[in-house]
C-alpha cells in the first residue's frame, strides 16, 4: 500500500475533471500492474454545518471524478467543534455497505472508541450466545425484561440498528416464520486471490 499525503495539490487543478481523470487513471494502471492500493488524501471545502453537502462523498473537496474514480472513499470528521479528541470515521465501499467508526486520541494514536455506556446488557447478551444461532429482535427486548436490565424496547430497536450499520450483526429473513432474524457477524477470510483484486483499487481518503 502506498499513501499520498494532499493528492489534491499534485495536480494543476483540483476542480477540473479533465485534470484530474487522467491522473487517478495513471494511478489505477500502476496498482494494478503492480497489485498494490494507492491511499490518497484529500480536503474538504469549508463550510457551514447547514451548507453541508447531505452526501458524504460530496463533500470531498475539488471535481466530482474524485469520488466517481475511488474505489472506497474514507472521510474522517472532527466531532463538535474539533476541539475535542474524539473523530468519527465512514468507509464507503463501493460494493459494500458502508461503514461507521468512532474514533478518540489515546497516547497520540487514533483508536476505536469505546465506553462503559457503550457496553450495556444487550451487548453482553449477543455476545455470549452462540455465534451460529439466529435471534429475532422479540427475543432480545424479551431477554432483556427478564433480566431487569432496564434496556427499553426503544433502546434494543436503536442499538441493534447500530450494530447493523456498523457491520456487527447480520440479518436473514426466515420464510417459515415469516420474521427477520439476527446473528453476530462470522468473520471470512479471503483467498489470496481475493486479496490482490480487492487490493487493487485507489481507496480515497477525506479529511474534515
Amino acid at each position: 500500500m502506498v499513501f499520498v499525503e494532499g493528492a489534491d495539490t499534485l495536480v494543476s487543478d483540483a476542480a477540473k475533471t479533465q485534470v484530474v481523470a487522467p491522473f487517478l487513471s495513471a494511478l489505477q494502471k500502476i496498482a494494478e500492474h503492480y497489485h498494490i492500493a494507492f491511499v490518497l488524501s484529500v480536503g474538504a471545502p469549508k463550510s457551514k454545518p447547514r451548507e453541508q453537502h447531505t452526501l458524504k462523498r460530496d463533500r470531498i473537496f475539488g471535481s466530482q471524478i474524485w469520488p466517481r474514480m475511488a474505489d472506497t472513499i474514507v472521510t474522517l470528521e472532527a466531532v463538535g467543534d474539533g476541539t475535542s479528541g474524539h473523530r468519527d470515521l465512514t468507509v464507503q465501499h463501493r460494493n459494500a455497505a458502508p461503514e461507521l467508526f468512532e474514533l478518540e486520541f489515546q497516547n497520540g494514536r487514533l483508536v476505536e472508541h469505546h465506553s462503559i455506556a457503550d457496553i450495556d446488557a444487550l451487548d453482553i447478551w449477543i455476545s455470549e450466545r452462540d455465534p451460529d444461532s439466529w435471534f429475532t429482535r422479540g427475543e432480545a427486548i424479551a431477554a432483556m425484561k427478564k433480566g431487569e436490565t432496564g434496556v427499553q424496547k426503544t433502546k434494543v430497536y436503536e442499538r441493534i440498528k447500530d450494530m447493523l450499520a456498523r457491520g456487527s450483526l447480520e440479518k436473514r429473513w426466515n420464510k417459515e416464520q415469516k420474521i427477520e432474524e439476527l446473528r453476530i457477524k462470522p468473520v471470512t477470510k479471503h483467498p489470496p486471490e481475493a486479496e490482490q483484486q480487492r487490493d487493487r483499487g485507489v481507496p480515497l481518503v477525506a479529511r474534515q
